[in-house]
């Protein structure tokens, strides 16, 4: 199974029953940054494994939410859910910092997996496809480097605001 079969599995596992004690993890560390893209090409590394989560976007606030599953009152009226994929990557310059992929990105996620490693050291190209704001992001994996893997998972937990509950 594909990591992206796997994720929309698991979103259809989430619909169907929610873990009720399952809390984003609240860090006291520095804030992590997100990597943007632009149509500059910009060479990364990514640092950690693949993580997902599921979110409502709220135009009135203009914010992400994480989606709670059966008992989402966002899903309850209709709001579309999104899955979102994270990595940890290495810039250029060693800051750190997080990219956001979308189910858009599938072939792309799967591409630079690697078997024994998974996406973890993937040498990759990033750059948007023009300068618009909502343009396709292109990547290109173009080597490895051997890297030390940064855990992902806490940060990604903290995303978004608490869901909204039924």
């Amino acid at each position: 199974m594909s990591l992206f079969e796997k994720a929309v599995s698991d979103l259809n596992k989430r619909k169907q029953s929610y873990d009720r004690n399952r809390k984003p993890a609240r860090s006291s560390s520095p804030r992590m940054t997100w990597l943007k893209v632009t149509d500059d090409p910009q060479e990364v590394v990514i640092r950690s494994p693949l993580e997902w989560w599921y979110s409502h976007f709220q135009p009135s606030i203009g914010r992400s939410r994480r989606c709670c599953g059966e008992e989402c009152k966002l899903c309850k009226e209709g709001m579309s859910v999104q899955l979102r994929f994270v990595l940890i990557v290495q810039c250029e310059d060693g800051s750190i910092k997080l990219l956001e992929l979308r189910e858009k990105h599938e072939k792309e996620i799967e591409a630079i997996n690697d078997n024994e490693h998974g996406q973890v050291g993937a040498k990759i190209r990033l750059a948007k496809a023009w300068r618009q704001k909502n343009a396709p992001v292109l990547i290109e994996l173009i080597g490895r480097e051997p890297v030390v893997p940064i855990e992902a998972s806490r940060i990604v937990r903290s995303l978004g605001l608490e869901p909204l509950r039924i």
